[in-house]
């Protein structure tokens, strides 16, 4: 499993019955390529959660992790290898408000506005996007939708997971 935390790669392994076939081109090195949501906004390489080890219920797939934020550090694991190996790739993203109040009906049963008019109180304007993002995260499945030369095109096809986040 390498360096991405179980409850990351289970997430990212719930997505994988909506792969859709539109690999990631064998000849883009992952080093060297950029990454673009098909709408513009910039992609950048996070790392790659490996298929291998007790925690991986899909074992031998790579999955290539992409973040709309420039990592404050290196990748979890060194981007040298071939694109090719990557089976497909994830966005790892912030939850949106609507998708928090979701998660919170869903699993713990009891209605989150009043949380959310706690946190809002808060001195920052972004107060809740800060509580929020703190301990659930999103992966959300990514499709190849073109390359143009080293930048690889993406588009977000509507399939997501949540997890919580522990560290």
């Amino acid at each position: 499993m390498g360096l991405v935390i179980q409850f990351q790669r289970r997430a990212i392994e719930t997505l994988r019955p909506h792969v859709r076939e539109a690999p990631i081109p064998s000849d883009l090195a992952l080093g060297a390529a950029q990454f673009t949501r098909n709408d513009g906004f910039p992609l950048f390489a996070l790392g790659v959660s490996n298929g291998y080890g007790t925690c991986a219920g899909i074992h031998g797939m790579d999955v290539l992790v992409l973040g709309a934020d420039r990592p404050e550090s290196t990748p979890w694991l060194p981007l040298s290898q071939p694109a090719s190996q990557c089976a497909y790739a994830v966005l790892l993203r912030d939850l949106t408000t609507g998708e928090y109040m979701e998660w919170c009906r869903a699993n713990l049963r009891h209605d989150p506005t009043i949380s959310l008019k706690v946190v809002a109180q808060l001195p920052t304007s972004r107060a809740i996007e800060r509580y929020i993002n703190r301990a659930i995260c999103c992966v959300e499945l990514l499709q190849v939708a073109q390359v143009r030369r080293k930048t690889l095109v993406l588009s977000v096809i509507g399939y997501k997971a949540f997890y919580v986040s522990l560290c």
